[in-house]
């Protein structure tokens, strides 16, 4: 096992690249996921589905890359995305709010302009935003052994973002990234358990209500 490990380490730092090593970073957590995109897959074909999808990903990787953001991974009908590898942490929670306010307000019109005009449906996302210190390295996994971001913090953003449906809110930050919000979004303060977080957090909803479905 400790040939193994040494040999792995040895892989990992032949470039010299810190990423490799692994490294600890504050950072600003977004997680983002589609509402109302199980019903679109049922009702329309494969075909649909993919250029719908394609047309989303690439309004939140233009809004996330404009607010110098970067997506670490995406699954299914959502994404994670991280901000602050160039810059402060307060810098980086404000880009990612930015980026967070695009992407509603690009979604709006995506559904006007488009989506409901050619297939009578309206998509809504639920955003969650978090700050914290990470580890950041590279694992080796997938084709460009893509950047991992990992971490207490990284979890609570997800549920943060999970927790948006059971809030009827579309934005939810935690409250050490809304003390950073320069100058501070209008917003409704909640305390929620989060799922599998011991600790009650105070929750700022900055978003709007989703609509009937």
């Amino acid at each position: 096992r400790d040939e193994t490990d040494l040999q792995i380490y040895l892989e990992e730092d032949v470039d010299g690249d810190l990423q490799h090593t692994g490294y600890e970073q504050e950072l600003a957590l977004f997680f983002l996921d589609i509402k109302n995109f199980t019903p679109f897959i049922e009702k329309y074909l494969p075909f649909d589905v993919i250029h719908i999808i394609r047309r989303l990903f690439a309004l939140f990787r233009r809004c996330i890359e404009s607010c110098d953001g970067k997506i670490i991974e995406t699954a299914g009908d959502g994404f994670y995305a991280v901000f602050g590898f160039n810059t402060n942490l307060a810098t980086a929670a404000n880009q990612a709010f930015a980026a967070a306010q695009s992407i509603l307000k690009e979604m709006e019109e995506m559904n006007q302009q488009y989506v409901e005009k050619h297939f009578f449906h309206q998509f809504e996302a639920g955003i969650g935003l978090h700050a914290g210190k990470v580890i950041v390295g590279n694992i080796g996994i997938g084709v460009n052994n893509n950047l991992t971001v990992m971490g207490l913090p990284v979890n609570i953003a997800s549920r943060i973002q999970a927790a948006t449906r059971r809030l009827n809110n579309s934005l939810a930050v935690s409250e050490a990234f809304y003390q950073m919000l320069t100058p501070e979004p209008f917003s409704t303060r909640v305390e929620t358990v989060l799922k599998g977080i011991k600790e009650p957090h105070i929750l700022h909803l900055c978003g709007m209500p989703y609509k009937e479905e």
